[in-house]
């Protein structure tokens, strides 16, 4: 009897044990209306301004006293997504080289900018880096934009953006 008079301010629970009233905050109520469900995310708006082109190319990031390589995944006049195997921090600037594929037998096209990262995320097992450009080397501006205008090279649609 003297536990039932220790717990008086208790309140008993459905199988005969006593649960204090003030229970913890850690502990989840049970009997709590569970929270409605969250609306759909609206689709974010599309930055940028000008059209992606799905590209495969070869690509060089070259800093001061470090140089990675990989491969476009997509290119537009303002920039390009670049997939490599390091993680590189936004604002950090380069230099910016493109293998551009020509016709068969004829040698590749050179493209160079600078360029500065936009950001870095990791997707399937690589980094996918934003990389926009901030100047164009010689006549790389039109070089690319021949490029991107030639069919050759399928645009990029992304469901996400409005």
């Amino acid at each position: 009897m003297d536990d039932i008079e220790d717990n008086a301010g208790d309140q008993p629970i459905q199988d005969g044990s006593v649960m204090p009233e003030a229970a913890p905050e850690s502990v989840p109520d049970m009997h709590a209306e569970a929270a409605a469900p969250a609306a759909p995310a609206k689709p974010k708006p599309n930055r940028r301004l000008q059209t992606r082109y799905l590209a495969h190319w070869r690509a060089a990031l070259v800093g001061e006293k470090v140089k990675y390589m990989g491969r476009t995944d997509n290119v537009s006049l303002s920039g390009a997504a670049v997939i490599a195997d390091v993680n590189l921090r936004p604002k950090q600037e380069f230099r910016v080289y493109l293998e551009i594929p020509t016709q068969p037998g004829q040698p590749a096209q050179i493209f160079e900018a600078v360029g500065t990262v936009v950001h870095s995320m990791l997707s399937q097992g690589s980094f996918k880096i934003g990389i926009a450009f901030t100047f164009f080397v010689d006549d790389s501006d039109r070089m690319l934009r021949a490029a991107l205008a030639s069919g050759r090279y399928k645009e990029l649609f992304d469901p996400t953006f409005s």
